[in-house]
């Protein structure tokens, strides 16, 4: 009985842990995809640990993948900063593919059975546009992210900025 508990606690614990950090990946992808298609900077996804892998995917393209922290992660590139319509675009793209995420996740729970664990990728891209769109600065309790803007804060910003240049 207690080992039946134990078993099912440890996949429970990997199946969250793996749908968050495979979440957490495509958001970030999110943020890159706008550098892949209109720039030739030098681009960087981390999902943050000190320790993990490095994979060179182009030689302007790498994936740094650690293993303890399956919420934290961020995209680095030489290019930010240039363009402001490609700045919106590379901020909204996280959040934008964690709803369609989440869309996408809804209409397969509507038409097809599907098991209970695939709620948690489900509910988990629904939390993790709500959490990134809402334009705060996170708090010091938000462990990796403590002091960062977030997605929909440095949207606000890049808008503000948009319309104070042009009046």
């Amino acid at each position: 009985m207690i080992s039946e508990f134990i078993i099912i606690f440890i996949i429970n614990f990997f199946s969250y842990f793996l749908t968050f950090y495979i979440l957490t990946l495509v958001h970030e992808l999110g943020h890159a995809l706008p550098l892949l298609i209109v720039t030739d900077s030098d681009i960087s996804i981390s999902l943050y640990d000190k320790e993990g892998k490095t994979l060179e995917v182009t030689d302007k393209f790498i994936l740094q993948l650690g293993y303890k922290n399956p919420f934290f992660g961020c995209v680095k590139s030489n290019y930010y900063g240039k363009n402001s319509l490609v700045n919106l675009l590379i901020s909204l793209g996280g959040p934008f593919i964690s709803l369609l995420c989440f869309l996408i996740l809804l209409i397969i729970k509507i038409n097809y059975s599907v098991p209970n664990y695939f709620d948690i990728a489900l509910y988990g891209s629904l939390i993790q546009f709500l959490i990134t769109i809402i334009p705060i600065k996170y708090p010091k309790y938000v462990f990796g992210y403590s002091g960062h803007k977030s997605d929909g804060l440095r949207v606000l910003k890049l808008l503000q900025d948009y319309f104070k240049k042009r009046s």
